[in-house]
């Protein structure tokens, strides 16, 4: 069921989901809210639900239309990183495992028993837009599994709340960089917040924000402060972040030494 739109009447574009399902025959629906919901379920005579990054929680009178329940596919090792932001979180944190889940939803928020789940290792260089790539294949395969167990009358295995772990939605102010924290963070943030929200800085007054980077153990200057040489550089409180990929306010994503041949730098010119 495609993700729904969040007010009544509001038109919105078929996401690419609802596209390919039109296109090969299949009917979309996009409630508005609960009642839609179960008007829909109900009309349909669905007998399983699968989710992916629905966005909201389902209450209890939905959860029992159809037959066997839903399914929603999670992106990390359940019960770690429950809510809406769970790759997001394991890159910040340092995870050097995560993982996907298939599990049978409940009134909680992912916390229901879980069917299926597979791990990946994290190397530290993973962006969340290529970890939540990989995952995605993984979990395809998980939801059929899923099925075949439900088919076969195996019941899911119950989280242990107590190894539990949240995942709050990521919102702008998370993305900004605190350049008096240490390279590995800011590492580890530019990576997290790619594609969205963007990890971002404040250069001329203005939001600029950094896609992709690496870090140095070496530093340039002061906090904040940008080098440029044969790399471009940032000061942290201990080393440096060398800029690979950029996004200056107003102007499409470039590569670092592009934009430094059109800013016209002046000495000691620094990111707040």
């Amino acid at each position: 069921m495609p993700d729904a739109p969040q007010g009544r009447g509001r038109q919105v574009a078929p996401n690419p989901f609802a596209q390919r399902m039109t296109e090969i025959g299949f009917e979309t629906a996009k409630p508005n809210n609960q009642q839609e919901l179960e008007e829909v379920l109900a009309s349909s005579a669905a007998e399983l639900v699968v989710t992916v990054a629905y966005g909201r929680l389902i209450k209890l009178k939905a959860l029992q239309i159809p037959r066997h329940g839903w399914l929603n596919l999670h992106f990390s090792l359940l019960p770690k990183y429950r809510g809406a932001a769970p790759v997001q979180h394991a890159i910040l944190h340092g995870e050097t495992e995560t993982g996907v889940t298939v599990f049978s939803l409940d009134e909680g928020m992912d916390t229901g028993p879980i069917y299926e789940s597979a791990s990946i290792s994290l190397r530290g260089d993973e962006t969340a837009g290529n970890v939540l790539t990989h995952l995605s294949h993984k979990g395809a395969d998980l939801v059929m599994r899923a099925i075949e167990k439900i088919e076969r009358g195996i019941q899911p295995i119950p989280q242990i709340d107590s190894e539990a772990s949240l995942a709050p939605k990521i919102t702008k102010e998370n993305a900004k960089i605190n350049w008096g924290s240490g390279v590995d963070h800011i590492d580890r943030l530019v990576r997290a917040m790619n594609p969205e929200p963007g990890a971002w800085t404040t250069f001329r007054g203005e939001r600029f924000h950094i896609s992709q980077a690496r870090k140095s153990g070496t530093k340039v200057g002061g906090i904040g402060e940008i080098s440029i040489s044969q790399e471009i550089a940032v000061s942290t409180i201990d080393g440096s972040l060398i800029l690979e990929e950029v996004k200056p306010a107003g102007k499409k994503t470039m590569s670092a030494k592009d934009w430094v041949r059109g800013a016209r730098f002046q000495p000691g010119e620094s990111f707040l």
